[in-house]
């Protein structure tokens, strides 16, 4: 299981955060792990809470995205 952690008390409210997921993605393709997805979860499930627009949303500015680029070289 790959693992990211944002700490929430150094991180601003209402703007984009980028988790660059390419090192799990390899391991996706190379069979090291199961390719289950993406989960965005608090440390505990008690007293935090982080919310996320979804594609859902009116305000298309607040979509998330997902930017795939191509490796450089052959």
């Amino acid at each position: 299981m790959s693992r990211l952690t944002l700490k929430a008390n150094s991180l601003p409210d209402n703007r984009y955060y980028e988790l660059d997921v390419t090192d799990l993605v390899k391991e996706h393709l190379s069979g090291k792990y199961e390719n289950t997805g993406f989960r965005i979860k608090t440390h505990t499930e008690s007293a935090d809470y982080v919310a996320f627009y979804s594609c859902d949303t009116e305000n298309e500015e607040q979509h998330p995205k997902l930017n795939i680029e191509k490796p450089e070289g052959p």
